[in-house]
């Protein structure tokens, strides 16, 4: 985290003339003592059940997305992107993008609706996606009348897996340690 947003902040300083020196070192001390600070600080005494977390392959013949967003902040600057493999592991195609100002839940649905459109760009008759965010996982299953500012990301993402064949979406708690 700290180094991305050296990168981050470099690069506006560089192309964007945001920012200055100061500001990139004091904002980049407080990320690592706040790092520190939580690495130092974590619960004491608490029993925590540690698990392997590692991709696991779809089914013969089937590709599997993986998308990620994060967002500088909440709301903040957010960018979002994934990959995806076969049921072998293999590399079919990759994906990134600057989304912009928005939430991290928000980010996280741009990433896996870019994600489902591609799948849909390339033509992938069998696609199983996998949720380890329990907001996500309501959201996108969710059939909701509420308005919420997600709705129009989550819509869009429902209707591209209507152009999939066959789509398989599992929920999976993950925590990595």
């Amino acid at each position: 985290m700290v180094v991305w947003s050296i990168w981050l902040r470099r690069n506006n300083m560089a192309y964007e003339r945001l920012g200055n020196h100061r500001d990139l070192l004091s904002q980049t001390l407080m990320k690592a003592a706040e790092v520190a600070y939580l690495s130092l600080n974590g619960k004491q005494g608490s029993e925590q059940v540690k698990i392997q977390v590692k991709w696991t392959p779809p089914p013969l013949h089937w590709f599997k997305p993986n998308s990620d967003g994060s967002s500088l902040g909440n709301p903040g600057l957010a960018g979002g992107g994934g990959i995806i493999r076969d049921s072998a592991g293999n590399w079919v195609k990759g994906y990134a993008r600057t989304i912009g100002v928005t939430t991290s839940v928000a980010a996280e649905l741009w990433a896996l609706r870019d994600g489902i459109r591609l799948c849909i760009a390339l033509k992938l008759p069998a696609v199983e996606i996998e949720l380890d965010a329990k907001v996500m996982a309501d959201l996108v299953s969710s059939n909701s009348s509420k308005l919420n500012y997600t709705d129009v990301i989550v819509t869009d993402y429902k209707e591209g897996l209507k152009k999939i064949p066959l789509v398989r979406i599992k929920h999976c708690f993950r925590a990595a340690f």
